[in-house]
Formats: structure tokens, sequence, C-alpha cells
């Protein structure tokens, strides 16, 4: 892969290796890809926590309701080995 930066960013690259924290560019840009993979998972996440937040008020678990969710495992399991 071939990145092109405009000299401004390709200079803050460079004072970032500089700094030592880094060993090249490869391994700053690849640190930055990394922590936006994160953030990105992070903000999933609190999506779906907010999603079950917004789902209404929280009711106690039933035995039918665990047996439900069993059965829905069971087939999706099932459904993968075919």
């Amino acid at each position: 892969m071939t990145i092109f930066l405009p000299e401004s960013l390709k200079v803050f690259v460079e004072q970032q290796v500089a700094s030592g924290k880094y060993a090249n560019a490869e391994q700053y840009l690849g640190a930055l890809v990394e922590a936006d993979q994160k953030q990105k998972s992070k903000e999933h996440i609190e999506a779906l926590i907010q999603e079950g937040l917004d789902s209404g008020p929280a009711t106690e678990m039933t035995s039918q309701d665990w047996e439900q969710i069993r059965r829905e495992g069971l087939v999706r399991v099932r459904g993968n080995r075919s």
C-alpha cells in the first residue's frame, strides 16, 4: 500500500517517529488505524447498549424466555453446520 500525504502531515508523522514512540512511519500509521478500529468497535457497543436501554423497561427472565433462547441458539448452531 502506498500512501501520499501533504507535506504538513508527512512532517507530523516524522515528528511522531522521531519522538521514539514508533520505530517507523508504518508503525505509527498502523497504530492510528488500530486506534480507529477500537473506537469504531466502542461506538458500536455503545449503540447496542443504548438500543437495549431504549427497548423498554427491564423485565425478569422467565424459564420460558430461557427455553426460547436455547431453542434459537440450537437452530443457529445447526444452521451453521450445513
